[in-house]
């Protein structure tokens, strides 16, 4: 690894996480790694500005799925976790 000049900027360390995908007989599938990001370790102004964690309230989840019913629409799952993934960072992150 490669130790980079960070020039004055706050370094967020970060972890290795290992993981044994076992499928359902007891065998081992697959080996899964990612790295993480250690959060706690970023300081606000310099790394970061705001937080932005959406939580839907239940009140709008239950109007959501009553208009749906009420206009016999057909209802869908989407998932958006991986819109993060996907995108062009803005930004450079010393890790």
């Amino acid at each position: 690894m490669t130790l980079l000049e960070s020039n004055g900027k706050n370094i967020t360390q970060s972890k290795l996480l290992y993981k044994l995908k076992i499928i359902s007989d007891g065998n081992l599938d697959k080996y899964k790694a990612r790295i993480v990001a250690k959060g706690i370790t970023r300081v606000y102004g310099l790394d970061f500005t705001d937080n932005f964690s959406p939580t839907p309230m239940v009140g709008g989840v239950r109007y959501v799925l009553i208009y749906i019913l009420q206009h016999k629409l057909k209802q869908a799952q989407g998932d958006v976790s991986g819109a993060c993934l996907n995108s062009t960072p803005s930004v450079t992150r010393w890790v």
